[in-house]
């Protein structure tokens, strides 16, 4: 129920999860700095090795994105948009591709 909920707030407020997403991602890196810096690390190389640990930030916010059922639906719709498209620039295929298949699936359903 909770990833139903997370999910329909992110498709819904998809900015306010961005802005919580960079909060939590800034605050990670922060308190990874200050470890470093507890650790002996003098702060430039503390905050070079926390950002080589974390790695990209923008591939950490796109895995995290890539969790959830609502971007799985995002690719959806974005496949159907590239059929509409497809389907829109060459009628006449579509045309024969949409009768062959009714006419298989009919054969199909009356040999059963």
């Amino acid at each position: 129920m909770r990833r139903l909920l997370a999910g329909l707030r992110a498709l819904v407020g998809r900015h306010g999860l961005d802005r919580d997403l960079d909060d939590e991602l800034r605050g990670y890196l922060d308190s990874l700095v200050d470890k470093h810096i507890r650790d002996g690390m003098p702060p430039e190389k503390a905050l070079r090795v926390a950002r080589t640990t974390i790695g990209s930030l923008e591939a950490v916010k796109d895995a995290v994105r890539d969790v959830g059922w609502e971007s799985q639906r995002e690719s959806i719709w974005q496949d159907v948009r590239h059929s509409f498209r497809g389907l829109r620039r060459s009628p006449g295929f579509a045309a024969v591709a949409i009768l062959t298949l009714a006419a298989r699936h009919r054969r199909k359903h009356r040999d059963q």
